[in-house]
Order: C-alpha cells, then sequence, then structure tokens
C-alpha cells in the first residue's frame, strides 16, 4: 500500500472519530442540561429517557445498575435498598454487598413482590421491563451510558439528589475524581510510555479508546493511550494493533497467551518483553468496573508499569477519604 493512501485511511480514521464524538456529545448533552437543571431545585430530575422523577426521600430503593448500586451503598442506608445488581463488587469490596438481595436478572413480577418505590435502571435496561415498571406505579430512573470517569460523577450526582442525598454524592463523585489525578501526579508527561487497552474475545481484538473507563485508567496511571485519537471501544484488525507496537499492553488476566501466541504477535516488543516495554494483566473485576473499580485498577497499573508512588505523610487535621 502506497504512503499517500496509508496516509488518507489514516486521515478518515481520525475524521471518522471526531464525528462519533461529536454525535456523543450531542446526544448526551441535551438530557445532562435538563438533569442538572431540574436538580438545583432540589423537586424533581431528569433522567437518560428524559423522564421526570420526583425527588424524595425514597425508603424501598432497587437498582439494576453496577453504578447506582455504588451510589447507594455510600449515600444511603442499607435499610432504604431492597436489593441491588450486584455484578461489580470489586471496587467497593463484596463485603458491602453482605445482607442485601441481588435483584440481578428478577423478572418484573418479582421486583413488584419487593414493593419497591423506586427503581434505577442502567441504560441498557430492557424497555419493556421499564415500562411494565411504570405502568405498576413505581418511580423508574434510567441511566445513561457508562462511559467512566465523566459519566461516573454525573451519575453519582444525579442518583444521589433523587435518593434527596445530594451532597454526599457530590462529595463522592469529587474523591474519586481527585485520587484519580493523584496516582501518578508525579510521573512527568517525558516517563509515560505509550500504551493499549485490548480485549481479547475469541478472534476479536477490542481496544477502549476516549470516553471509556479503559482510558481514564491509563491515563490516571501515567500512561499515554495510544487510541488517544479514537472514540468508545473499536474493534481493532491484528495489523493496527502490531502497527502501534505500544511500549504497554493491558489485558484482562490469564489472556496474555491468547495475544501473544497468535501468528505474528509474537514479534511484539510488549509480547517479546524488551526494555521499556511489558505487558500487564489486571483483574477483570476491576478492569471492567467504570466506577469505583477504576482507583485500584489504575493504581495496580501505576504500581506495575513505573512503581509504587512515594508515600506522602497525610496531615493529622485531615481525615482519609476511608474515615
Amino acid at each position: 500500500m502506497s504512503r499517500a493512501r496509508i496516509t488518507l485511511l489514516n486521515l478518515l480514521t481520525v475524521v471518522a472519530a471526531l464525528l462519533a464524538c461529536i454525535g456523543i456529545a450531542l446526544t448526551e448533552r441535551a438530557p445532562a442540561r435538563a438533569a442538572l437543571t431540574h436538580q438545583t431545585d432540589a423537586h424533581e430530575v431528569t433522567d437518560a429517557d428524559g423522564t421526570v422523577v420526583p425527588v424524595r426521600s425514597y425508603q424501598r430503593i432497587g437498582s439494576f445498575s453496577p453504578i447506582a448500586d455504588v451510589v447507594l451503598l455510600e449515600t444511603v442506608a442499607p435499610t432504604r435498598i431492597i436489593g441491588l445488581a450486584g455484578t461489580m463488587r470489586d471496587g467497593l469490596g463484596s463485603h458491602r454487598f453482605e445482607g442485601i438481595r441481588s435483584i440481578d436478572g428478577a423478572r418484573v413480577e418479582e421486583v413488584l413482590a419487593l414493593n419497591p418505590d423506586l427503581i434505577i435502571v442502567s441504560g441498557m435496561s430492557d424497555a419493556g421491563h421499564v415500562r411494565q415498571l411504570r405502568d405498576a406505579g413505581v418511580q423508574v430512573f434510567r441511566l445513561g451510558e457508562m462511559r467512566g470517569l465523566s459519566t461516573f460523577a454525573r451519575d453519582a450526582r444525579l442518583v444521589s439528589a433523587l435518593v434527596d442525598a445530594s451532597g454526599a454524592g457530590a462529595q463522592l463523585a469529587t474523591s474519586l475524581e481527585r485520587r484519580m489525578r493523584m496516582v501518578a501526579a508525579d510521573i512527568p508527561l517525558s516517563r509515560r510510555p505509550r500504551a493499549l487497552y485490548l480485549g481479547v474475545m475469541g478472534r476479536g481484538l477490542y481496544g477502549g479508546a476516549q470516553h471509556t473507563s479503559y482510558h481514564d485508567v491509563l491515563i490516571a496511571a501515567g500512561l499515554r493511550d495510544a487510541l488517544d485519537h479514537m472514540d468508545g471501544w473499536p474493534e481493532l484488525t491484528p495489523e493496527q494493533v502490531l502497527a502501534m507496537d505500544p511500549d504497554v499492553v493491558v489485558l484482562h488476566q490469564g489472556t496474555r497467551g491468547l495475544l501473544c501466541q497468535r501468528d505474528g504477535f509474537a514479534t511484539m516488543r510488549a509480547c517479546r518483553g524488551l526494555a521499556g516495554t511489558q505487558v500487564v494483566e489486571l483483574p477483570s473485576g476491576i478492569l471492567n468496573d467504570p466506577g469505583l473499580g477504576m482507583l485500584p485498577c489504575a493504581e495496580q497499573l501505576r504500581t506495575a508499569v513505573h512503581g509504587a508512588p512515594p508515600r506522602i505523610p497525610q496531615s493529622p487535621t485531615e481525615p482519609s477519604d476511608h474515615d
């Protein structure tokens, strides 16, 4: 393939990614404005469907969203929770879910039998189930796409405002944002290697580019994202991955062999373990988490690549985030 044609193809890829980013921004911006406008008067909040849900001190709350799970556990008393999705527990700790019913996969009839006054669902929840719950008189709040740090902060503020605990949700969001910034704050840009997250699924190779939790983890850990010019979760060809030949490849635990033993991949620098390159495998429980799991994931990745951060003595007058 000629150099001119390669340049043209790269340019088209960048243009497509930019158009995708613009599309996402336009589709998400209007609902977010509406939600925040209603949130400020503390009477109602608008969900991703455009449905207005009143702000109340709900006492029987159910969640079908891993993000809402975390926000509820961090902002309201467990006695106000009738059930959680419970699908992503590692970020907060499995012990926090003990004694709370898992309703992931529950039928509408089973949910209604719990007599909920509020159900929070993810953006991927079945529209028919949502309609049945609303027809039965239950308040249902649908969250938007899970896109990493920015959407977690948005959802933490929305969910906490909805259940009349807005201060706690804002604090949770601010704390995570601050702690993510601090993970590799000591690493200058000149020492940040180029990295690529890869999900290896059968013969498919999937990246995590801009507006994903994978991108946020790479940046927080003191790396530069090789897919910084792309958006979302692109499927990559073997040729694209080999051409990038990143310094660091981030994989799910147990998938190094699936990648490095493929035809041609043994030549990739990270698979060969050349100086300044490496493959880092991380537990899927935190690597897939677009919520609080991003923090321990970034911390583990930072330690694997740069070593443990310097220990900074904590002021006795400043309580830790765990207090």
